[in-house]
């Protein structure tokens, strides 16, 4: 029986004992049933491809445009039939959250 040590993110690793628990079986057997379907497979038992990190960016839930006319208006009208106390939105450049507080809200 051979030893390998790796070096493994702390987090990464609990949550890995979590489930093999769950399973109820030790992480090392985790770690073999890996390495068998990854020799059966000739390579790793799932597909493997580079993240797409334009799609993981968050997007905007609104235009910009029309976030900011809706905005205009609330805060212009009183009587505007909806006073958020503020909208959120990401800012495409940034991707930093911009937080728009209408005059009832703070």
């Amino acid at each position: 029986m051979a030893t390998i040590s790796a070096r493994i993110d702390d987090q990464l690793k609990a949550k890995a004992e979590q489930v093999a628990d769950g399973i109820g079986i030790p992480l090392s057997s985790v770690i073999n049933i890996f390495l068998r379907r990854f020799v059966v497979e000739n390579g790793f038992p799932f597909p493997v491809k580079a993240l797409d990190m334009d799609a993981m960016k968050p997007q905007p839930v609104f235009d910009a445009d029309k976030l900011e006319a809706a905005v205009k208006r609330a805060v212009a009208d009183p009587d505007y039939p909806i006073h958020p106390e503020h909208f959120t939105f990401y800012d495409e450049e940034t991707q930093e959250p911009i937080v728009i507080y209408n005059r009832k809200g703070h």
